[in-house]
């Protein structure tokens, strides 16, 4: 399998891959959910993962090229990669935390091999349900609305 390497922001990395058990909750969530990208080790101040080939959803001009069928497909696998999230449990999270992707956006959902893949697995970080987390950093219910209305508006595009 080809890697990628990412550099980490390291302003955030402390709060994300260096956060206690962050590594082992997310291959964790991987084994739960494997349309996120997979980590295979984590290296000074990057993240070595599977490279993925494909396509970032927001590409206009490749989801042109997909039928109906396939980009309602699409949009049926980015309802329920967001839901896997609030369904996720591990012994590294009390009951009232998610494991949840920080940044989920069209810009970082990608159609590769027939799938839907999660990308940018730094993005990924514990959340307190009772501390306001629709409103709460990064992570605002917006972006999910916001990438459902654009995959909605690529399929009104699709003729």
């Amino acid at each position: 399998m080809k890697e990628y390497h990412k550099k980490l922001n390291l302003k955030y990395a402390s709060r994300t891959v260096y956060a206690p058990q962050w590594l082992d909750t997310y291959k964790e969530y991987y084994d739960y959910d494997t349309r996120v990208v997979k980590i295979f080790r984590l290296e000074s101040e990057k993240i070595i993962m599977e490279n993925i080939d494909g396509f970032i959803l927001s590409n206009e001009e490749e989801m042109k090229k997909l039928d109906l069928k396939k980009l309602r497909y699409i949009i049926n696998e980015v309802f329920d990669i967001w839901v896997n999230q609030w369904k996720f449990t591990t012994k590294y999270l009390e009951d009232d935390q998610l494991w949840i992707h920080n940044d989920f956006n069209i810009d970082n959902l990608m159609y590769a091999d027939g799938r839907v893949r999660l990308i940018d697995p730094d993005s990924f970080v514990k959340k307190t349900i009772s501390k306001g987390i629709l409103c709460s950093g990064n992570l605002r219910y917006g972006k999910f609305f916001e990438t459902y209305t654009r995959l909605l508006s690529l399929i009104g595009k699709n003729k």
